[in-house]
């Protein structure tokens, strides 16, 4: 009955920005709406923002299966004042203005040390595909490996260092790992 209770929580969750409940969903929909969605449930610094009304902005790093559903969603959503804005970047390093920074299929392996800091020291929620890279600790949230249950892995510490608050409501979804 918990894990049931656990799927609907995250079936509301992902479906949050979508209008109609009737809608058959892709996965490139669902992880589209999980990644605007994380921006709900996580607080970033006051400096990391020139205003109250500055956009969030989710960076893309590397190839990503999203299609324009990425887009589309990132286009009606809101977090409080704020707009939700999508930019593609050629890595880490350039996503300077980024608030959350998805790292493609592609790029898994290839983030470094050097990395690791300048997500934390730059205050970056990462996002990835590959639930191992969590333990990495740069990746605080990555997605499961099967298409069919949509779960996520939060590693609390990596977001502790990049001085990033993420919601006990998202906690609870999640599976969390060190």
């Amino acid at each position: 009955m918990k894990r049931f209770i656990k799927h609907i929580a995250i079936l509301v969750f992902v479906l949050s920005f979508k209008h109609s409940w009737t809608q058959q969903y892709t996965s490139k929909e669902i992880k589209a709406a999980f990644l605007c969605n994380f921006a709900k449930f996580t607080q970033w610094p006051d400096s990391k923002f020139e205003n109250i009304t500055s956009p969030i902005v989710i960076g893309l790093v590397g190839e990503h299966t999203f299609g324009d559903a990425i887009y589309n969603i990132a286009k009606e959503a809101k977090v409080g004042n704020r707009t939700v804005v999508v930019k593609s970047f050629n890595n880490i390093k350039e996503a300077t203005d980024a608030h959350i920074v998805y790292l493609g299929k592609a790029d898994k392996t290839t983030i470094s040390d050097s990395d690791i800091n300048y997500i934390h020291t730059h205050n970056l929620l990462m996002v990835a595909e590959n639930p191992s890279a969590c333990e990495k600790g740069g990746m605080m949230i990555c997605f499961s490996n099967s298409e069919s249950t949509y779960g996520f892995n939060i590693n609390i510490n990596s977001s502790k260092k990049a001085n990033l608050t993420i919601s006990a409501k998202l906690l609870k979804l999640a599976k969390i790992v060190n």
